[in-house]
């Protein structure tokens, strides 16, 4: 005797479905919850990736913000004599980041060696290289004086390896802020190949690019009717620096500011063949 086939269909419950050989539990989805976020833990960031210091203004991290501007003697000081100080404190520093290997060409972490601006020889003995850990002090802090730590200081790189990775590990809200950048020997020959983006586009805010003074002097034109010569004469260096400028301005905007940089002895090394 067989069995009915209305008790055949009542055992293949909704979340079942049959093939000819077995029976598949299919798992039901359950509807997605909305995400609510507590009025008093703001988002850590923001969209382009810098932290969102904007807090509620009845929360108790607010009356711990206010308490450190009234309490403070630093943060009682005029907002005037606070951006002085954070400016020396943080900005007008030749940051040079350098790639450091941890056992192998894979495991390579990305360090930094600083020093003032404009000093052409030694580094004065009375220097204290800046750790840049100010803006983690407090939220205040962070406000008023992280940004300078980009638009402030000039970025060199040992290498164009190193130039890529730390590119890649910027937000996008920090390579917004960055103005001055030292291009290394090997980058700017991908540069004027296409195979790397135009530096307006990785930081639209860029005000400064500095090439190395090795590339002039590689690309220095032999002055025609001197060829046959023992030395050949070649144009003016200030010629070849000028004409790298204007290839620079015609492709980035006339607006940008060229200058040359010495880079390392690395940065030559690790050139591509």
């Amino acid at each position: 005797m067989g069995v009915p086939a209305s008790y055949t269909r009542s055992v293949l419950l909704a979340d079942h479905r049959t093939t000819k050989s077995r029976i598949i539990f299919e798992k039901k989805k359950k509807p997605k919850q909305p995400k609510t976020r507590n009025p008093s833990h703001p988002g850590l960031k923001r969209k382009n990736g810098l932290l969102n210091a904007v807090i509620p203004a009845r929360s108790k991290l607010m009356q711990s913000a206010q308490r450190n501007s009234l309490e403070s003697p630093l943060l009682r000081l005029p907002g005037e004599i606070r951006t002085k100080i954070w400016e020396f404190a943080l900005g007008y520093h030749q940051v040079n980041i350098c790639g450091q290997s941890q056992g192998n060409r894979w495991n390579i972490e990305l360090g930094h060696d600083t020093q003032p601006l404009h000093v052409t020889s030694t580094v004065p003995r009375a220097f204290v290289r800046p750790t840049f850990a100010i803006p983690r002090v407090c939220r205040q802090m962070y406000t008023e004086l992280s940004a300078m730590v980009y638009t402030l200081n000039n970025f060199g790189f040992d290498n164009h390896d190193t130039f890529d990775r730390w590119i890649k590990g910027r937000a996008f809200g920090q390579k917004q802020l960055i103005t001055s950048i030292d291009i290394p020997f090997a980058y700017y020959n991908l540069y004027e190949g296409g195979f790397r983006k135009l530096f307006r586009q990785t930081f639209p805010n860029i005000k400064r690019v500095r090439l190395h003074l090795q590339m002039a002097l590689l690309r220095q034109r032999v002055i025609e009717g001197s060829w046959l010569e023992i030395k050949p004469k070649r144009e003016p260096l200030g010629e070849t620096k000028l004409r790298f400028a204007r290839y620079m301005q015609e492709k980035e905007g006339v607006e940008i500011e060229v200058d040359w940089h010495h880079g390392t002895l690395s940065s030559l090394v690790n050139a591509p063949r």
